[in-house]
């Protein structure tokens, strides 16, 4: 059956709250072979997508300070040369390493001062990845670092973490949806109790998770996960999002350009990321983040029309599951069949201010349109039914074609891997 879910949108008012700044979650353990020109080129490509900056997660490594002196330093050069305000701040990611008040306070005082880093009200943010049970520390940090604390404490009740008196904020780091759910279900807790206790929220979006890495294997349901969560974003307009993540290839939800260094892909994730590009939902940002920030509808010419369509290579039950099973019984989630929250069918989204005709067709199959029925953009999916082969989508959109793009096979040899891979393939195009 085709399925659609239309993304419902009323028009452009100028984004007037600053604090309305969107960063893309970095991964700063997966750059130690990057030079200026590497984090030059991410930079580049975050801020093209209208990403404002980096929260830039480090754990213990010895190049951390150099990738830290580096990515700064690209991003200021950045800056002057582009006239634009790329700005990150850092996250301390405590499940990785046991920061101490004088680590905090040594790399915030090292690195705030530039003028790369992101201040609110003056005040130079800071986050962190856990680290709940050092929430006291950053009394101290605080009052020697003046830092603007937005930290991720999911492992206790947001009631509990929002009244802790460093916290200036909270991010979640609940992204993603449980078992058969679309979306999501927490955030509007996480809206009630910071707003009643004065603080700010930072919500969390992901386009996709899978992981078989590092000791983890699980998925959540993801197939429409993308356009879904951005419908909740303009619900709930929170004071900053957080894109999760930009290269974070162990769990499968990178939006960036994929790299060329071997070393920067965490032990055992190669292989189900080797040929995954997902680099094309970037295309999608411009318009999220104008209707996010103003809160209206993009006018048209403010982004750019343009159709970009996902799906895994593999049906569900092409071979075995590698072991993979639906949502994280370690973080004390029950558990399902992996087949359970896993979709056959290609998924889209076209980006256009009028009516838009959606035609897919899978190797020799029959081809299937989806019309939406306003205008305005809109996304939905077509099934497998079946069908392997090259997938070949286009949408016609008033007069216009958004030219006919073809995208790698789905077929049922699992490769190398062995089995089913459920890491997706994006790709995307504009009018012809």
């Amino acid at each position: 059956m085709l399925s659609q879910l239309l993304l419902l949108v009323p028009l452009l008012v100028l984004p007037t709250r600053a604090e309305k700044e969107v960063f893309a979650h970095f991964i700063l353990g997966n750059t130690a072979p990057y030079s200026h020109d590497d984090f030059h080129a991410d930079i580049k490509a975050a801020s093209d997508a209208g990403i404002d900056g980096f929260a830039l997660n480090i754990g213990g490594d010895s190049f951390t300070s150099a990738s830290l002196d580096a990515l700064f330093a690209a991003a200021e050069s950045f800056n002057r040369a582009t006239g634009r305000s790329f700005r990150s701040f850092i996250s301390f990611d405590y499940a990785a390493y046991p920061f101490t008040i004088d680590d905090c306070v040594t790399r915030l005082l090292r690195h705030s001062p530039s003028p790369a880093y992101f201040h609110y009200n003056g005040r130079p943010v800071a986050s962190t990845f856990l680290g709940t049970k050092a929430h006291h520390d950053w009394n101290e940090i605080k009052r020697r670092t003046n830092a603007y604390f937005i930290p991720t404490y999911s492992d206790v009740w947001v009631g509990e973490s929002a009244r802790y008196p460093p916290v200036d904020g909270l991010l979640s780091w609940d992204a993603w949806p449980y078992h058969a759910n679309v979306t999501p279900a927490t955030d509007q807790h996480y809206v009630e109790q910071l707003k009643s206790a004065g603080k700010q929220y930072m919500m969390p979006v992901s386009p996709w998770f899978y992981t078989a890495c590092c000791g983890k294997n699980w998925l959540y349901n993801s197939d429409q996960l993308w356009p879904a969560r951005w419908q909740q974003v303009f619900q709930l307009r929170p004071d900053f999002l957080q894109l999760l993540t930009w290269n974070d290839y162990g769990e499968s939800h990178y939006l960036g350009p994929q790299t060329t260094h071997a070393s920067s892909y965490p032990q055992g994730s190669k292989g189900f990321n080797e040929g995954m590009v997902h680099s094309a939902w970037l295309s999608d940002l411009p318009y999220y983040i104008q209707k996010y920030k103003s809160g209206n509808e993009p006018v048209a010419g403010a982004y750019n029309e343009h159709l970009t369509f996902w799906y895994r290579r593999n049906p569900k039950h092409a071979c075995g599951t590698g072991g993979t099973v639906c949502n994280s019984k370690a973080n004390g989630q029950e558990t399902f069949p992996a087949t359970d929250c896993a979709a056959d069918q290609v998924n889209f989204s076209v980006f256009t201010a009028e009516t838009a005709v959606v035609t897919v067709q899978i190797g020799d199959g029959r081809p299937r349109t989806v019309t939406s029925p306003t205008r305005g953009s809109f996304s939905g999916s077509v099934p497998f039914d079946g069908q392997t082969g090259a997938v070949k989508i286009s949408a016609q959109v008033g007069p216009r074609t958004i030219r006919t793009i073809t995208g790698p096979g789905i077929t049922n040899d699992c490769g190398g891997l062995g089995h089913v891979n459920w890491n997706p393939w994006v790709g995307g195009g504009v009018p012809s």
